[in-house]
């Protein structure tokens, strides 16, 4: 009798723990899914409209040469010749990205397909963004980090190595085009005293340009 209770408790207590464990392996693959295998799956729910205003001047120069090809074509497209000024919304939206809050931005009068099929696209150039962090670092490091050594030092600042480099930007917004291309805006850290490191992805996920603004 005795034999048959230790029998039966050993069998008992052997398959709660093979439970526990099943479950904590579980639980910890739920954990590990958010934050090694992201699958964003934004909605147009999912973002908020704000509405921005600008004055145009046809005699300013263009701070960007195809943001002012845009702005020209919606004028003509509506008749305007004057001055004035102008508006236009933007739908944004607040995204958990490597590690840090950022906020994703789009303007739906841009885009060149149905608004349904841009966010399933935004949300796979979300997946790719964060499954190649370390390729885009390494491209926006290969860039600037040589500018920051031989330019961008304090009097009394050592030089700066790629890890301490990678470790003080911060990525805070993305800005995505109607073609699904994009710009990365990065909080510098203070590497460049305060000016945001901007890197372009176009439409193929190829990095164009990286550089530092404002």
């Amino acid at each position: 009798m005795f034999i048959r209770k230790v029998s039966v408790f050993l069998h008992a207590t052997f398959h709660t723990q093979v439970r526990y464990h099943t479950l904590e392996i579980r639980t910890m693959g739920i954990f590990s899914g958010f934050s090694k295998k992201p699958n964003f799956n934004l909605k147009k729910s999912d973002f908020k409209i704000e509405t921005d205003s600008f004055y145009d001047e046809e005699s300013s120069l263009p701070i960007n040469e195809e943001f002012a090809k845009t702005v020209a074509k919606w004028k003509a497209e509506r008749g305007i010749n004057e001055d004035t000024e102008l508006s236009y919304d933007r739908c944004i939206t607040n995204v958990l990205l490597l590690g840090n809050k950022v906020e994703i931005t789009y303007n739906p009068s841009e885009i060149e397909m149905k608004e349904s099929n841009f966010i399933i696209g935004l949300n796979q150039k979300l997946n790719w963004i964060s499954k190649n962090k370390h390729e885009i670092n390494s491209q926006v490091v290969k860039k600037l980090l040589p500018l920051k050594n031989e330019s961008w030092l304090n009097d009394s600042e050592s030089k700066i190595t790629e890890k301490d480099f990678i470790n003080r930007i911060k990525l805070e917004s993305i800005l995505f085009f109607g073609d699904l291309s994009s710009e990365l805006v990065y909080d510098d850290g203070n590497l460049f005293w305060g000016h945001q490191i901007v890197t372009d992805l176009n439409e193929k996920d190829e990095l164009t340009n990286v550089d530092i603004h404002g």
